[in-house]
């Protein structure tokens, strides 16, 4: 740690932050695409003032909502907590914006990067409609907050409009864990031969990764990088959800590795390639005392799992799983470090290790508000924060990545699960996406039928496609005058 003339304690950042300081270096254009943002509508007359004593209690509680960030003479960045911030919360008069005026304004704001020299690196805006219904945004720097940390102050933040206690401890509580404090840790442990043990296994289980062939695009890469994306989402029902989490059980697994084979097969059968490497975040909290903390603390795994001699759906499910749990045993060595530790070349136009990543949202602590997206929920009393009732915001998805063409983000919502596929519109066209979330849904539906089938055997085309396909490019047949000879076609 270092101190300013004005005695303020300066510390450094977390591996996880380093990280992503290089990748807002690498295309500061784009630096918004990793915000974790929140929008909702409100209906009822809003309540400014209780809003914005909201935002500012957070801010009080939650110290990573006050720091901001330097880089000083080409040193090693380093972050401070302010001892006072307050988060403004901005009024939009939008009673003149139509729909889509409105969802591209609230996009707009949502992915405008922050200046992390200046806290707070967090946005909050109220885009008031008419009288009875407005927006509500809110925006964080990923650098201060991740997706561990984005549900748990949602929670709290409802809690603060309902009225209702939700005390975290207090700086002078014997237990009470900080950022900074977690930072300390990860360096030392960093130094330990717990990490050496775990840098060794991933050495050992990437292997020659990095030669994987990337899944096919509709274009080449460009040079620069638009930073545009879009979403295609599948929502399977509650039956075939259901049949998921059956295979899972049969098999020792859990919906996540179920769902991961499921991504790795329809990408083997995508690609050809005989080993499959897919990125995964996970929370990085491995000890219970940085549960309550905000910050950024995810880590990327990479996922592998092989395809050789045409394995059996069961054969991948238990490599899936395997691949999961040693992963997950070994989750604390920060990945950024393991590619310079293995020298793996950087900066060109793919990942080294995966250019496709797979997310599991569980929305942690806050399932009150999972139920937003739920249709199973819809007919339930709806959510309401005080007096104000919320209802869904059409707020285009964005994953923040190192060169990741494609993700595919699943959630549970009310016994059903949503895939949302995120993709990278330089790449691929809207209609590729499509038909990989087309088979993608056939095929995990097929899994669940007999998991004694090689993985070559399982479908990739629903009955609608395969008919197009196997019918319809064959309805080749024409009428032609049955009177004239062969050799009459050829006269002139």
């Amino acid at each position: 740690m270092t101190f300013d003339k004005e005695d303020v304690v300066w510390f450094p950042l977390s591996a996880a932050q380093s990280s992503r300081w290089f990748l807002y270096q690498l295309d500061a254009e784009n630096r918004g695409n990793h915000n974790n943002v929140f929008a909702v509508s409100l209906h009822g007359r809003d309540d400014e003032q209780a809003i914005a004593r909201a935002l500012n209690v957070l801010g009080s509680r939650h110290e990573m909502l006050r720091a901001h960030f330097r880089s000083l003479d080409g040193q090693e960045a380093q972050q401070c907590i302010a001892r006072s911030v307050e988060i403004p919360l901005c009024r939009v008069d939008a009673s003149s914006m139509g729909d889509a005026e409105l969802v591209s304004r609230v996009a707009e704001d949502a992915r405008k990067p922050f200046d992390l020299a200046n806290a707070p690196c967090v946005r909050a805006s109220l885009y008031q409609c008419d009288a009875q219904t407005s927006v509500f945004l809110l925006a964080l720097d990923h650098m201060i907050c991740d997706g561990w940390s984005y549900w748990r102050l949602l929670e709290d933040f409802g809690a603060l409009l309902s009225g209702e206690d939700c005390a975290t401890p207090s700086l002078e509580h014997a237990d009470y864990a900080d950022y900074a404090g977690y930072v300390a840790w990860q360096r030392e442990w960093l130094t330990t031969p717990a990490a050496q043990k775990q840098f060794s296994y991933w050495e050992g289980a990437l292997g020659d990764a990095a030669a994987e062939s990337p899944l096919p695009t509709d274009r080449p890469r460009p040079k620069r990088s638009s930073g545009r994306q879009h979403v295609v989402t599948r929502l399977l029902s509650p039956a075939q959800t259901r049949a998921l989490r059956a295979l899972s059980a049969q098999h020792a697994g859990t919906l996540f590795t179920t769902l991961l084979a499921a991504f790795q097969i329809v990408l083997h059968r995508y690609t050809g390639n005989v080993e499959i490497t897919v990125g995964t975040p996970v929370p990085g909290r491995t000890q219970a005392q940085w549960d309550g903390v905000v910050g950024d603390f995810v880590n990327m795994l990479a996922l592998r799992t092989g395809f050789q001699n045409d394995p059996s759906v069961a054969e991948v499910l238990r490599a899936a799983r395997n691949s999961a749990l040693k992963g997950m045993a070994n989750q604390d060595y920060p990945f950024a470090r393991l590619v310079q530790r293995l020298h793996v070349a950087q900066g060109g136009d793919t990942h080294p290790f995966f250019q496709t990543a797979f997310v599991f949202q569980n929305a942690r602590s806050s399932k009150t508000l999972s139920r937003l997206w739920s249709p199973a929920d819809a007919a339930q009393e709806p959510l309401r924060w005080g007096a104000m009732e919320l209802a869904v915001f059409p707020l285009p998805q964005c994953v923040g990545g190192d060169r990741i063409g494609l993700a595919l983000q699943a959630i549970e919502l009310g016994g059903q699960l949503r895939f949302d596929f995120c993709y990278d519109v330089d790449l691929f066209d809207a209609a590729t996406i499509e038909r990989l979330a087309d088979s993608f849904e056939t095929l995990s539906c097929a899994m669940t039928h007999d998991a004694s089938q090689a993985v070559s055997a399982l479908p990739l085309l629903c009955a609608v496609e395969r008919s197009r396909v196997v019918q319809g490019f064959n309805a080749t047949a024409a009428d032609y005058p049955a009177a004239r000879l062969v050799h009459q076609w050829f006269e002139l």
